[in-house]
């Protein structure tokens, strides 16, 4: 018999994902393993990460290579990604 999985864990192909609403925020993300264990504590780290946002106002620190890469990827065409990579690998 297998081991049971917690709500708001799936695993799409090889990899778990959360699907889980937190805090009144629903939260869908890759836990980026194929581990279960691994995905809980993933699951386990966002829950108390999105709550202390959401009651304490405690944001997590982030680099500026984090917000580069972050701005980058919402770039749709891609020309605009390219352009951006070359003026972010300037500044970084």
């Amino acid at each position: 018999m297998g081991r049971k999985v917690p709500p708001g864990i799936i695993k799409r192909g090889n990899i778990w994902h959360m699907a889980k609403t937190i805090a009144g925020k629903r939260v869908r993300e890759s836990c980026g393993t194929s581990d279960l264990t691994e995905a809980e504590r993933y699951l386990a780290y966002r829950i108390v990460e999105i709550r202390n946002t959401e009651v304490y106002g405690l944001r997590p620190k982030r680099t500026f290579r984090q917000a580069a890469v972050k701005a980058g990827s919402k770039w749709r065409r891609r020309e605009g990604r390219s352009k951006m990579a070359a003026l972010l690998n300037g500044l970084i």
